[in-house]
């Protein structure tokens, strides 16, 4: 509970494509609305370590995210995006999807240490109450 509000965190067990089945038996649950749902992911077309928060939109090119959309039947979903697009990725010599299955690189993990970091307080301030277009300004400081 957080200021009188049940404020669930989960992990879906099924394949990532298929996310959106998870979220959509726990709004289910917890009666939540789509708009009361704060969904993290990396994203490859993001560059490592970079965040950004959107509050509704497709997809675009993650699939878990499409799937949420397809069973949420909304586009109205609040999703904090984490970069993890690298020189292999840009340079498209390593298949995304091999990428994003590897162990995270050496050098790459205080980066994205950081920037998961910074995506969980930007989600608790704004579970807090804080608003969200100054917790973007403050985002990738």
């Amino acid at each position: 509970m957080v200021r009188g509000d049940t404020v669930v965190l989960a992990k879906p067990q099924t394949f990532m494509n298929l996310s959106g089945e998870s979220v959509k038996q726990l709004a289910k649950k917890y009666g939540a609305y789509p708009e009361e749902i704060f969904v993290a992911f990396d994203d490859a077309d993001i560059p490592l370590g970079k965040l950004r928060i959107k509050t509704e939109g497709s997809g675009g090119t993650h699939n878990g995210m499409k799937n949420i959309v397809a069973e949420l039947q909304t586009e109205n979903i609040k999703r904090i995006r984490v970069g993890m697009k690298c020189p292999a990725i840009e340079e498209r010599s390593v298949d995304i999807k091999d990428k994003v299955l590897s162990k995270i690189a050496y050098e790459d993990k205080p980066l994205l240490e950081k920037s998961v970091k910074s995506a969980a307080k930007a989600i608790y301030d704004y579970i807090l109450g804080g608003d969200l277009e100054k917790i973007k300004l403050h985002l990738n400081d």
